[in-house]
């Protein structure tokens, strides 16, 4: 029977200090050599390229090197690794974080018929390569928690195929994209989340989630607007959020509408704000989502 391999989506940006810990890192999977590895290489420097340029000529079948020019967004760089991909899975990796030499491998062995993505516990730590810090743990949240919050974490992986059913990455969030694509995909499929620890995740207050001027509280409550998770959603910001499109997502160079690519869209809406025009939060706010948030479904 043939092996299960992953590709993993990868997108570098001024990334030289983590580059060569990182392609280590890569190559100490247990299952690498049955992986590849696609690097989307946003405006790099001389030494970035020299580096990769090595490793890509050791290991040639391994690595996928696509290089832009110009400064794209990072779900467009993950869109595009996606359509270069030649595995049945897919795994977002970044270039600052660091994955268990087992991540991968143990990953893949959970996919079974019914499970279509993969996720597990992962460790906070503040400086890269260290692996001492604030274990996160996610397998004991209900799958209802699943579809309101950010819990797959930053190496989840999950079936190619499913991207017919749920779209790619909405380009129009540069910091929370894999938030919005984690809600739907968790709309529509069942998946399994790991105890151990698969990886190490850098907050040195330096990425675009967890920079001090980071977008991510904004782009977080456009999410939170579109599926209407209301209890979640700051209310006082919500003026400031008419450059996005609400109920569409952007990608392949187009705008798609929201319902098309999430389970039962408008039941769910519609069940959320029901439920939420009975909480003491929907009488005070009731002028602004009336102004807003309702004129954004009709």
């Amino acid at each position: 029977m043939k092996k299960k391999a992953v590709s993993c989506i990868i997108s570098l940006y001024r990334c030289e200090k983590y580059l060569n810990k990182f392609l280590e890192n890569v190559l100490s999977q247990k299952n690498f050599e049955q992986n590849e590895y696609i690097l989307f290489h946003v405006c790099p420097n001389i030494n970035e390229k020299k580096i990769i340029l090595k490793y890509k000529k050791k290991y040639p079948k391994n690595f996928i090197y696509l290089i832009s020019k110009k400064k794209v967004s990072l779900p467009k760089a993950w869109n595009e690794c996606i359509k270069n991909s030649t595995k049945n899975f897919i795994a977002i990796w970044n270039v600052d974080d660091l994955r268990t030499s087992d991540s991968l491998f143990l990953q893949l062995s959970k996919f079974k018929r019914n499970i279509d993505f993969v996720y597990g516990n992962f460790t906070i730590v503040n400086k890269f390569g260290n692996s001492n810090g604030q274990l996160v743990k996610h397998h004991q949240i209900s799958k209802d928690e699943l579809q309101k919050s950010m819990l797959l974490g930053p190496f989840f992986m999950f079936r190619k195929k499913i991207i017919k059913k749920v779209g790619y990455f909405d380009e129009q969030l540069k910091s929370s994209s894999d938030f919005d694509f984690a809600l739907r995909l968790a709309s529509f499929f069942r998946g399994f989340c790991i105890k151990e620890n698969i990886g190490f995740y850098l907050n040195e207050g330096r990425g675009l989630s967890t920079k001090i001027n980071s977008e991510q509280g904004h782009e977080n409550n456009v999410i939170y607007m579109r599926y209407c998770i209301f209890e979640k959603i700051d209310f006082t910001e919500i003026s400031n959020l008419n450059k996005f499109s609400i109920n569409l997502l952007y990608f392949n160079t187009t705008y798609h509408k929201v319902e098309s690519f999430f389970k039962n869209y408008k039941k769910v809406i519609n069940k959320r704000t029901e439920n939420f025009e009975k909480t003491i939060k929907y009488k005070k706010n009731i002028k602004r989502i009336s102004r807003y948030i309702y004129s954004k479904f009709q």
